[in-house]
Parts: C-alpha cells; structure tokens; sequence
C-alpha cells in the first residue's frame, strides 16, 4: 500500500508534459522511479518495513552505517561496490554475530572491550546472545550476558534466547539463562521454551524446565502442548518426563491427542506408554479417526492399539455401567 501511495502521489506531482495519453505503464513507472518524491516515499516506506539499517564492516575497517534503499533501489552502495549485491547483503551478521555464533570467546571479548554492541540485531531481530544460544556455546553466552546482553530478546518470530537454547537441547545454556532471569514463560503466540526442549528432545532440558514452572498444557496454534511435539517428533524419554510430572495425556488439538502423533509415526513404544498413563485410545480427531486409523493392519502400531481396545471392551464388560433410576 505503502509504494502504491508513493507512485499515485508521485505521479500526480509529476509535470504534465510527463504523462501524456500514449504514455505506457512502464513508461510511468520508470518516470516515477527517477522522481525524487518517489525517493522520499519509498525510503520511508523501507525503513519502516525492515528497520532499514544495519552494520557492515566496510574496506576501511570501521564500522559503517548505510542504508538498503541505497543498495537496492539506487544501486549503490558507498564503500561496498558488487559486494552490496545478493541476498547475503541483507543478512549478514555483525562481527559480534560471527563470534558468538562459532564459539569464538577471546575474539568475542577483544569486540565487547573495544566497545562492540552487544545487542545489535541483524534484519531479522537476531541478537548476538540468539546465535550464541542456537549453537549452545555456553562460554560466549556468559560474556555477552555479562557484557549486557538482553536476556529476554526477541527475534523476528517473537522467540528469545531461551526459546533457542532450549531447542539446541544445551542444559549448560538453559541454567546460564535462568541463572541471569530469563523469563521461563514468556507470553508467545507460538513455541514456548518448554515446547523448543520437546522438539530438541533434551529430556534433562524439558525437567529443567518444568521444575523452574513452565506450562505444561502452554498450547500453540498449529502444534499443540508440548507432549503432542514430543510425541510427534518421538522423543519418548521427554514425553515420560512431561507425563511423570502430570501433564494431560488427552489433551487434543482440532481433537488430535497425543496418542494420534504416536500412531501417526509408528512408535509402538510410545503408544505404550500414553496408554499406560490413560491415553484414550477411542479418541476421535477432526476426521473423526481414532488413533488406530493411523497404522497399518497387522504392524506392531496396530496389535498395540486393538489390543487396549479390546481389553477395555472386556473391562466394561465384566463392570457393566447400570443407569441410576
């Protein structure tokens, strides 16, 4: 909407020997697009839409600021030449990035003592401390946190450095996090921290986790609880831990259960295991299957589920529910 604005209004500001009735469209557009209004409005509407700036080491050897409407939209890009090209310009990390990233802890304290920023953040909101954690290198992650990092962070998906230290499965970055107050539930719309562990499959992560309050039932939109990522990605030894510690075995997302991930992926262990904690195994999911539709006849998934089905048929059958007259 932004550029399309910035085009009317360039347009009706051009003189009128510019636009005439067999001017074509491209014409127009490139006519606007050489007009310094056109400029103004689509700098604007840039640094608006990408936080427009960020830090790149330049031939010199000292940090420049430039802009990327300079590179992209002018083409040019002081002190950079065809390096300003490509995606990889957009992205590029800082020096402190780089450092924190590969587990560089002398070079990231020679950056943090000359006077480095720490909470720098690329285009897509990733400090520093992200990339420390994402790699599990504990030993830079004390010094940007020392240094002043932001412990609660986020990036451009809302995540903070917990969410991805968590996911690394790194128990030595988790407790580092919390020791410095990193928020155990942050408000989320998507992944929580305890739900990264689950997916990382460190079940020494997800107890840490739950012993320092984090919501078991936390729910995301398109994965579920934790126990449904866990299940689904078959982590059994932290689904037993999140079931030992009370977790709802049943709880359903669009009324797919936990038990459903565990058919799904053929995990006749696992489906074991949420029966023994009472997984219902008559569950129906929003196709109206319950957790046997989802394997195969005969295979282990299958005799597993039939199994508990009849036995609970038998169970009923021998304690027969009688109507309260």
């Amino acid at each position: 909407c932004a550029v399309k604005r910035a085009i009317f209004e360039t347009t009706v500001a051009l003189p009128p020997t510019h636009i005439t009735a067999s001017t074509s469209v491209d014409q127009i557009i490139v006519s606007v697009s050489q007009h310094k209004f056109f400029h103004f409005h689509f700098y604007t509407f840039i640094q608006l839409l990408t936080r427009f700036h960020f830090q790149k080491q330049g031939s010199t050897g000292h940090s420049t600021w430039t802009t990327l409407v300079h590179c992209r939209f002018f083409g040019h890009c002081p002190g950079y030449g065809h390096k300003a090209h490509g995606l990889g310009f957009w992205t590029d990390r800082s020096a402190v990035h780089e450092a924190a990233a590969q587990g560089q802890a002398l070079q990231l304290q020679q950056l943090i003592e000359g006077g480095a920023a720490v909470n720098i953040v690329a285009v897509d909101s990733i400090t520093p401390l992200h990339e420390a954690c994402i790699q599990g290198q504990t030993q830079c992650v004390r010094l940007l946190l020392d240094a002043g990092a932001q412990v609660d962070a986020r990036n451009i998906d809302g995540s903070t450095p917990l969410c991805d230290a968590c996911a690394a499965g790194s128990l030595e970055c988790v407790k580092l996090l919390l020791e410095y107050g990193a928020t155990v539930n942050p408000p989320l719309f998507t992944f929580s921290p305890l739900h990264e562990a689950c997916m990382g499959g460190n079940s020494d992560c997800v107890q840490l986790m739950i012993d320092q309050g984090a919501y078991m039932e936390a729910h995301d939109c398109h994965y579920g609880t934790p126990l449904h990522v866990a299940c689904a990605r078959q982590h059994y030894d932290c689904a037993k831990v999140l079931l030992n510690a009370g977790a709802n075995v049943n709880a359903a997302k669009l009324h797919e259960t936990a038990l459903h991930h565990a058919a799904k992926t053929k995990n006749v262990d696992l489906v074991e295991l949420l029966v023994e904690f009472g997984g219902n195994v008559y569950a129906r999911d929003n196709l109206n299957k319950k957790p046997i539709h989802y394997t195969s006849l005969g295979s282990p998934c299958y005799l597993c589920l039939e199994f508990y089905e009849s036995k609970f048929v038998y169970i009923l059958c021998l304690h027969p529910v009688t109507a309260c007259m």
